[in-house]
């Protein structure tokens, strides 16, 4: 039988489901900010802890309809798209070339219109389109294959009082080692 979960875990485990980020969880589920790191990565590392995370993004692809193999097909739109899939139409718009994938226009992440008009008066329009970032795109698919898994380096400091006595029973363990030295030595 699974082990409840306190008011603050499960308040853990919705805030996680935010942005994935076990620190700012923690933070946001009103754990010190000065341990939330710490917090946060002890907390996933709970049975039960993780088996209501997992419940809970089940049950938010289940409402929401995404599955790995759709953001997946996202991602491909974005990777394969290209700045030659796209035209300007007569009035400026953003049309589709022939050949163009189906759902192209979402690789699209911005659009800008320019009308200029030239000295006889003449109206010209300009369209300028930016697509979404492929490198970063290129790097969320790497890690979804398991290509590339990022390692982070947690950095602890200690406060002056643990580093003093850190330091003084470092020294006193060289003073015991230098005695039994001097007592093989007689």
């Amino acid at each position: 039988m699974a082990a409840k979960l306190s008011p603050r875990q499960r308040r853990f485990v919705d805030e996680y489901l935010v942005d994935l980020n076990a620190t700012n969880a923690a933070i946001r589920a009103g754990y010190s900010k000065k341990t939330a790191g710490a917090q946060g990565s002890r907390l996933l590392t709970k049975v039960d802890l993780k088996r209501a995370i997992d419940k809970a993004m089940a049950r938010r692809a289940k409402r929401t309809k995404i599955t790995a193999d759709t953001v997946l097909e996202e991602l491909m739109l974005i990777l394969k798209s290209d700045v030659l899939h796209y035209s300007q139409s007569e009035s400026g718009g953003l049309d589709l070339v022939d050949g163009a994938p189906e759902g192209a226009q979402r690789a699209v992440s911005s659009m800008k219109r320019k009308i200029r008009i030239d000295q006889d008066g003449n109206e010209h329009v300009e369209t300028e389109i930016k697509l979404w970032d492929k490198p970063s795109t290129l790097r969320m698919a790497m890690q979804h294959l398991g290509i590339l898994v990022e390692k982070h380096e947690h950095k602890h400091e200690l406060s002056e009082d643990v580093e003093r006595a850190a330091s003084d029973f470092t020294s006193e363990l060289a003073r015991i080692a230098e005695r039994r030295r001097a007592r093989k030595a007689s």
